[in-house]
C-alpha cells in the first residue's frame, strides 16, 4: 500500500510540474506575441531618426499639448538620444497621438512639416519649450511659423506645407495604430515593443533599453 501511495504521490508531482511548465510557456509565448504585435503596429509609420539598423527601436507617441510629454522630451528623451540614438545603439520613431484639442493636431502637422526639412527633433523640442497651457492659442499657425523662423527653416516651404494638409493622413495613421496598441494617454513609449505609459525617470528607461540590448 505504501508503494502504491508513493507511486500516486510521485505521479501527482509530475502532473503538477508539467502543468506549471505549460502555464509558464504559455505566458512567455503570449508576452512574446504581444511584444511582436506591439512592435509591428508601433513601427509601421512615423518618422525614424538614427540608424535604421540599430539593435533597439524606441517609439514615442505624443500630444504636443501634453505637459508630461514635454517633461519626457526635455528630460529623459534628451538623455536617451545622447546615450543611445546618437551612438547607434537605438533608433527613435516619432509618432503623433493628438487628442487634447485642435492645437494638438495643428502642432503635429507643424512638426511633420519641419521633418520635411530634416529638423523634426529641433522642432519637437522648441514646441515643448514654448508650451503654455492647453488650447490657449500657443500653437496657432502664426506662432508655429514663428518657431520655424527661430530654427531658420525655409519659412515659405513650411507655410505651404501647413496650408496643404499633406500630413493629415500620416497623423491619422499614428492615431489608428495607437488605438490598436491600446494607447489612451501620452506620452506612451515603446522599447522594442514593450509599452511604457507615462513619463518615467531616465534610469527606468535605461534599464529597459539595456535589457533590450541584452546587457
Amino acid at each position: 500500500m505504501d508503494f502504491l501511495k508513493n507511486k500516486f504521490t510521485l505521479f501527482g508531482l509530475i502532473v503538477f510540474t508539467i502543468s506549471i511548465l505549460i502555464i509558464v510557456i504559455t505566458l512567455f509565448s503570449s508576452n512574446n506575441n504581444n511584444s511582436a504585435n506591439n512592435d509591428e503596429y508601433a513601427t509601421s509609420g512615423g518618422i525614424l531618426l538614427g540608424d535604421p539598423n540599430a539593435p533597439v527601436t524606441i517609439v514615442k507617441f505624443t500630444d504636443y499639448q501634453c505637459p508630461s510629454c514635454a517633461s519626457f522630451t526635455l528630460g529623459p528623451g534628451k538623455q536617451i538620444f545622447r546615450e543611445y540614438v546618437d551612438t547607434g545603439k537605438a533608433n527613435f520613431i516619432y509618432r503623433n497621438y493628438p487628442f487634447i484639442g485642435d492645437e494638438s493636431f495643428q502642432a503635429a502637422e507643424a512638426a511633420l512639416c519641419a521633418s520635411d526639412q530634416d529638423r523634426l527633433k529641433d522642432y519637437d523640442e522648441i514646441i515643448y519649450v514654448n508650451w503654455n497651457g492647453q488650447n490657449k492659442g500657443t500653437y496657432s499657425e502664426k506662432n508655429l511659423i514663428t518657431m520655424a523662423e527661430l530654427l531658420q527653416l525655409n519659412v515659405n516651404s513650411f507655410s505651404e506645407c501647413m496650408s496643404s494638409d499633406k500630413h493629415i493622413k500620416n497623423i491619422q495613421k499614428d492615431i489608428d495604430d495607437g488605438k490598436k496598441l491600446g494607447i489612451k494617454s501620452t506620452p506612451s513609449v515603446l522599447i522594442d515593443g514593450e509599452l511604457i505609459l507615462g513619463t518615467k525617470s531616465y534610469g527606468d528607461y535605461r534599464v529597459i533599453i539595456e535589457r533590450a540590448l541584452g546587457n
